[in-house]
């Protein structure tokens, strides 16, 4: 028998929230996907979800400590999900995936929703009313 689950289930994405991110239709993407924390009681956990469709497994591998923690593929259609218990440390962890592709190969990288947005509510703002210069420079195009 498969030892138990001790992931606290709350700290899950719904299934609603992946279906729309699978289809592609989720207006918010970054809300579920890429590391968010979980409180429950008194104790934290570090939650990191990718939609990595090509990919056959994938870990979260803590650049500090080196610690690979396995990702549960929750879709069939590649979204993963990695939950464990947060160590002692900064709040925010320096992690990459690593990926085993079809082909068999490993290979490791930035999670894009690793880092924060670029683009402030001004920037949003002048975006709209085609005013923003230098557009690329907020939207990762340089």
């Amino acid at each position: 028998m498969p030892p138990a689950d001790t992931r606290p289930a709350a700290a899950m994405a719904a299934a609603d929230e992946i279906a729309a991110v699978v289809a592609g239709r989720h207006a918010a993407p970054a809300q579920i996907l890429g590391w968010h924390p979980y409180v429950c009681g008194t104790a934290t956990y570090d939650v990191v979800r990718a939609f990595r469709p090509l990919e056959q497994k994938v870990w979260v591998r803590d650049l500090r400590s080196g610690v690979a923690h396995a990702a549960r593929r929750r879709h069939a259609a590649g979204f993963f999900e990695a939950i464990w218990p947060r160590a002692a440390g900064p709040a925010v962890p320096r992690y990459v995936l690593q990926l085993l592709g079809r082909n068999g190969e490993l290979h490791d990288i930035e999670d894009p929703y690793r880092f924060p947005p670029q683009m402030t509510d001004y920037d949003h703002h002048l975006f709209a009313e085609g005013t923003l210069r230098q557009a690329w420079r907020k939207l990762s195009a340089h």
